[in-house]
């Protein structure tokens, strides 16, 4: 059993070491999306940074009646 979790952790490491995510000096130019935003503010601060970072919010409203 071991043997079988070392060669798992060295398949993992493996796998880690590719180069398939963007640069530091790639992030503003990548589109990215945060599907799970709740924004409860006049504020548009959020927003506007959001847009400097290349992100696409995303929120949903319901309204429920008391």
């Amino acid at each position: 059993m071991k043997i079988k979790n070392l060669l798992f952790a060295f398949l993992l490491f493996l796998c880690s070491c590719s180069n398939k995510y963007y640069s530091e000096q790639e992030f503003y130019s990548t589109q990215k999306v945060d599907s799970h935003v709740h924004v409860r503010t006049t504020d548009d601060s959020i927003a506007n940074l959001a847009k400097a970072n290349n992100f696409q919010l995303i929120t949903s409203f319901m309204f429920v009646s008391a």
